[in-house]
């Protein structure tokens, strides 16, 4: 396992205020059905809501570290079996949970009410499977020692001391390189150069590959959750539609006519009484969180090409090399950086056409509804995609290569045992 300022990975960091967040904003959703006037429930959703949001990133940081840890070679069979057992409950728990958000956020005042019950519900389900997840993954670490470097003692009583192994003592990562005398100058500014990249991109950033994964779980949490707020708008302004219905069609019983058209009736109504209540249009910053959502996809595009080309990042090189890289392939076996690519360029044009709607075209909801399923599916495949690259590298589109498949990652002793289970 490489060695890093943060170790072993970032998902150790990630998985903790998710979690603890939404939890406690379940806790206050329930605490607040004993007072319905209490401002607990606004709390509660927020921390809801955020909760289940920053759980994606936290989800796609896991893949990172199941990588990390595939890189120690096979594994036995009751470690792999807990790992598969915490990937599968946290995935179900965070694709719950960030279903309920989204509902929650995107329903109108009235179907949040009609909803709650069966919202918290939800909300409860997801936090059971997350919590039996956590229990599979503690398990896996401190019994099995997963991603956990062990370091003996020696000695008795006060002289006991630690045996560090070399590579946690010494950190590599950090220490100078060493040049052969006989190396060119060209070969000595070459070895200073990858020691520099090695030591800020692997140590200190954790990886190319990591920071590629980790941001792309926050591109997906903005953008759910602009597509939640543009449910939200089309929703508030129905709402506002038909509350000015409603008191047209009263006007009109009133007064026995059409209602009279001033343009500064709202003016007027300060005039006479500042403290008058008039009821605002809700707004909602959609457009806004589109376009923060397409800002932070093409940033993950960038890391993409940084993975790809790592220190030749700026040269033009670099760029051609990936020019061929993600160009359609002839072999229709290995599309898969092909339709990565093509796939993130399909999430950012359907991010900015929602931008459009949300903008220009609030109350289409069937056209929300459509571009919201297609942005959706673009990222299923975008996941499915990145956890091939990320396990396997180029291949078939559909499965693992087959020398790559998750019964290689186990012992070949165990396998046989874990296909009975």
């Amino acid at each position: 396992m490489p060695f890093r300022f943060i170790n072993p990975n970032y998902h150790v960091i990630l998985i903790h205020y998710p979690l603890g967040v939404f939890v406690l904003g379940v806790i206050l959703e329930i605490i607040s059905f004993i007072s319905s006037k209490s401002s607990a429930r606004v709390a509660a959703r927020w921390m809801i809501v955020l909760g289940a949001l920053l759980s994606i990133p936290a989800a796609t940081s896991g893949i990172a570290a199941l990588h990390d840890v595939q890189k120690q070679g096979a594994w036995a069979i009751d470690r792999y079996a807990f790992m598969r057992s915490h990937v599968l409950w946290m995935s179900i728990g965070t694709l719950l949970a960030v279903f309920c958000a989204i509902v929650g956020l995107g329903a109108s005042n009235l179907w949040r009410n009609r909803l709650r019950l069966p919202l918290l519900l939800g909300c409860l389900a997801a936090l059971g499977c997350m919590t039996n997840g956590a229990w599979y993954a503690g398990e896996s670490i401190y019994t099995m020692g997963t991603s956990v470097m062990m370091v003996k003692y020696k000695g008795k009583g006060e002289k006991i001391t630690p045996i560090i192994p070399p590579a946690m003592a010494h950190r590599p990562e950090l220490q100078p390189p060493t040049i052969d005398p006989s190396a060119t100058p060209d070969e000595r500014a070459q070895i200073e150069h990858d020691y520099k990249y090695d030591r800020f991109a692997k140590y200190y950033v954790g990886g190319e590959e990591q920071m590629h994964i980790v941001l792309a779980g926050f591109a997906l949490a903005f953008a759910l959750g602009a597509m939640g707020l543009s449910f939200r708008r089309l929703t508030s302004l129905r709402s506002y539609d038909q509350m000015q219905m409603e008191s047209e069609q009263q006007e009109v019983s009133l007064i026995g006519g059409p209602p009279r058209r001033v343009t500064d009736d709202v003016a007027m109504m300060r005039t006479l009484n500042p403290d008058a209540a008039v009821e605002p249009q809700e707004r909602v910053p959609v457009s806004r969180f589109w376009l923060l959502s397409i800002l932070v996809t093409l940033i993950t595009v960038v890391l993409g090409y940084w993975i790809l080309e790592k220190d030749k990042f700026a040269t033009s090189e670099g760029f051609h090399a990936f020019l061929r890289v993600i160009a359609y392939p002839k072999d229709h076996d290995e599309m898969r950086h092909f339709a990565h690519f093509v796939l993130g360029g399909g999430m950012v044009l359907v991010m900015f056409i929602m931008a459009l709607l949300a903008l220009w075209m609030p109350r289409r909801r069937i056209t929300l509804a459509f571009f919201s399923i297609v942005l959706v599916f673009l990222m299923a495949a975008q996941v499915w995609i990145g956890v091939l690259l990320t396990f396997d590298d180029e291949g078939p589109l559909t499965h693992f290569n087959k020398a790559d498949t998750d019964s290689a990652m186990i012992d070949p002793v165990a396998a046989p045992l874990l296909a009975q289970r």
